[in-house]
């Protein structure tokens, strides 16, 4: 699962706004209530059409799960992600969910993730709620068999070279590619990139890795970069 770092709710609107408009019938967030009221508020002054909101304080009828927040046809919907008898569903459980393209926060419980029905899952986290130290590395939540020691010289998955050791029999094959996109906010100015890694390796297993970043804060952003030796 890819992980995207924003440093405000702000840009995860405009993440989920810019998959709506251009790639997506479907966009969705899940996130618990303070998560999901401030991105409710980004996408009501971003001017989404409402279609129904259902989220309540704790304090109102003691619901501490998550939320669901759904672009749907260019309509905003919330509501609870995980349903209660006590709401008139037959068991208490997480709710099944289609969408295009999901966004799951850091903190929500793992369990709902075989409930999603969705072909692109991102974990996130935002600066503000979380309290990201960019300045120290950040555990990634790659799926990967190996740990990166940030040692990137004569890494196969960064630059594509073989170990010297390894050897080559008849039939057998090698190959790695690296990628990088650099997104541009509406002046043109860098806000973000995506760096994928793909390897195939001598018995044809192919494994693919990605992260990606979005900042508006030039800084950070430069750091991020520097970090995955990406050149903005």
């Amino acid at each position: 699962m890819k992980r995207l770092l924003f440093e405000d709710v702000y840009e995860l609107s405009t993440e989920m706004l810019n998959d709506a408009t251009n790639f997506s019938d479907c966009v969705s967030a899940i996130c618990h209530y303070d998560v999901a009221t401030a991105l409710l508020s980004e996408l009501i002054q971003s001017e989404v059409p409402i279609g129904q909101i259902n989220i309540n304080d704790y304090e109102w009828d003691c619901y501490d799960r998550e939320y669901l927040v759904s672009i749907m046809d260019g309509t905003l919907y919330c509501n609870p992600m995980y349903g209660r008898k006590k709401d008139g569903y037959s068991q208490d459980g997480y709710l099944g969910i289609y969408a295009d393209v999901a966004y799951i926060h850091q903190d929500c419980n793992s369990a709902l993730l075989k409930y999603i029905d969705c072909d692109s899952i991102f974990e996130f986290a935002i600066n503000d709620f979380d309290e990201i130290d960019f300045d120290e590395d950040i555990e990634l939540s790659f799926d990967l068999d190996f740990e990166c020691d940030g040692d990137c010289e004569g890494c196969a998955l960064f630059d594509g070279n073989k170990d010297e050791n390894d050897e080559e029999d008849e039939g057998s094959f090698y190959s790695s590619s690296v990628s990088v996109n650099i997104s541009k906010d509406e002046s043109g100015n860098p806000d973000g990139f995506t760096k994928s890694w793909s390897t195939t390796n001598e018995d044809g297993t192919f494994q693919f890795t990605s992260y990606t970043y979005h900042c508006n804060d030039r800084d950070m952003l430069k750091i991020m970069a520097d970090k995955f030796d990406v050149e903005l």
